[in-house]
């Protein structure tokens, strides 16, 4: 319900309420951290053997060229993903929101329309031709 007073409020609301909350939140998160680090004092030095004697051998190496593969991976999948469609970039529903028609429906399959095309056709056609 607060949540839903602040968005409908509008952005000055909006913006009131972080102005107050992010602080808040800060604030919490750095005297958390402090009461956790205070409370396991004594672990303090072991873990930081650990992390210096784990961090210069082979299975750090090999996880760490893991993950950065697997990391490069996700990078040119997800570019491709929003190139074609840009999902979840936000210029395509700003556009589709800014239409101007008089049945909502009609808009929705527009918008949905050039997903499809973008991602399923289009990069069908592209997988087809190099594989």
């Amino acid at each position: 319900m607060l949540t839903a007073v602040v968005i409908i409020g509008g952005i000055k609301s909006i913006a009131r309420v972080c102005e107050g909350l992010v602080p808040f939140m800060a604030i919490t998160y750095v005297l958390g951290c402090s009461i956790i680090l205070v409370l396991g004092y004594e672990t303090i030095p072991h873990t930081l053997n650990l992390i210096l004697s784990s961090a210069f051998t082979g299975q750090a190496a090999m996880g760490g060229f893991l993950g950065a593969g697997l990391k490069e991976a996700m990078r040119f999948g997800i570019a491709r993903g929003l190139f074609s469609n840009e999902s979840g970039l936000g210029s395509a529903p700003i556009v589709a929101a800014a239409a101007q028609t008089k049945n909502p429906i009609r808009r929705l399959l527009v918008s949905s329309t050039g997903t499809f095309w973008d991602t399923v056709v289009v990069c069908r056609i592209y997988r087809s031709c190099y594989c």
